[in-house]
């Protein structure tokens, strides 16, 4: 899944998002976005 997200050029942190992934190091912390717009048209596509 996460491989075909990329070749569909969903942003990386909305990939992991998507696989409900925390996202790595000070991003996963200081990055509280949930995604959910990007991640429903990912989904979608």
């Amino acid at each position: 899944m996460r491989t075909h997200l990329s070749s569909l050029g969903v942003r990386s942190e909305v990939a992991e998002r998507c696989l409900n992934h925390k996202l790595p190091g000070v991003q996963g912390v200081y990055n509280t976005n949930d995604y959910f717009a990007e991640r429903k048209a990912a989904l979608e596509t």
